[in-house]
């Protein structure tokens, strides 16, 4: 793609929800953008964002996406909402930034990348911990060193949503594929591909009347570079939740946060200073991708990339059911 260069950025959004509202109000304080149109299924909601930020209000994405004043269209709509959105800005030939997951149906998510990749348009997905400064750490002091990683735990455990799609199973695909796939992303990026997964799930403990969705969720994953990880998630809390990722090597313990990387012992490893290198969140990414023209800027959370932790959470879920190991399949 050509180079936007200095002038401001024009955008699209397709959906005005929480998510929505939380990149429109990162990319008005980081600014060079102007907001050319909103569109989601409850106007009211599209009618509040382009009062606050700007742009016109489209009853219809088809009509948004048609407009000739776009540099980059947002996609940030349910799960179970994706699909021809994506397809249409193909189409168009638009960059687009899309909330993760980027589908729950992983025939149609792989036919959408194909068509990207052969149209060459840039994308991002919203995997935001991959560019934090803990997970910059992280890569540099595991590359090279795979062989010693003997396992991961990432820990996900807090409560229910109040979102009506979130608790139904058939359109948010549950917590572990729409809300813990930020932590199955962040392993794959750190340790590589996944090559089996075996999940077990529990509907205890939840007393949501109107909820489908596991309460409780356990996932074996067997990377391809021979370490083993453990991702478990919960929405059945009411106090007391708790966030985490730990690697444990030969020489101890090295523990993520999205500030900053620990080592336990403390000279187990050494922290490099990445204070220069972190962006102040992925809007400023995806911005700088388009402003040079530069696809590699945002090729760690690329639309492709985002369809392999979508296979890995999709074939979770398969195997919970089957009570068997799976294979993701790969594009």
């Amino acid at each position: 793609m050509e180079p936007i260069g200095n002038r401001d950025i024009r955008i699209g959004f397709v959906g005005a929800g929480s998510m929505a509202l939380q990149h429109m109000k990162q990319l008005a304080e980081l600014g060079g953008v102007s907001f050319r149109a909103h569109c989601d299924v409850d106007g009211s909601r599209a009618a509040a964002a382009a009062a606050r930020f700007g742009g016109e209000v489209c009853a219809d994405y088809r009509k948004l996406l048609e407009r000739d004043d776009l540099d980059a269209v947002y996609v940030c709509v349910p799960p179970s909402a994706h699909g021809d959105i994506e397809l249409d800005a193909v189409r168009r030939e638009l960059p687009m930034f899309v909330e993760k997951p980027v589908n729950l149906d992983l025939a149609k998510a792989r036919d959408i990348a194909a068509k990207i990749e052969k149209a060459g348009i840039l994308t991002c997905v919203g995997y935001s911990l991959r560019y934090t400064a803990g997970a910059l750490q992280a890569e540099r002091i595991l590359r090279g060193r795979l062989d010693e990683v003997g396992q991961a735990l990432a820990v996900r455990w807090g409560g229910m949503p109040k979102t009506p799609w979130w608790r139904r199973m058939e359109e948010s695909g549950g917590q572990l594929v729409e809300q813990a796939t930020h932590q199955v992303d962040l392993l794959r990026g750190l340790l590589g591909d996944a090559v089996e997964v075996q999940a077990v799930y529990s509907y205890r403990l939840l007393d949501a009347q109107d909820a489908d969705v596991p309460g409780s969720q356990c996932v074996l994953l067997t990377f391809a570079c021979g370490a083993i990880g453990v991702v478990t998630c919960s929405c059945a809390m009411k106090a007391g939740g708790l966030g985490m990722i730990e690697f444990m090597l030969l020489g101890g313990r090295l523990a993520w946060k999205a500030d900053g990387c620990s080592a336990t012992p403390p000279e187990a490893f050494r922290i490099p200073d990445v204070r220069v290198e972190v962006p102040k969140n992925i809007d400023e990414v995806f911005l700088r991708a388009l402003r040079e023209g530069n696809p590699s800027l945002v090729a760690r959370t690329s639309y492709a990339e985002a369809v392999k932790t979508l296979a890995i959470t999709l074939a979770a879920n398969v195997s919970a059911a089957e009570g068997r190991p799976v294979r993701p399949e790969w594009i």
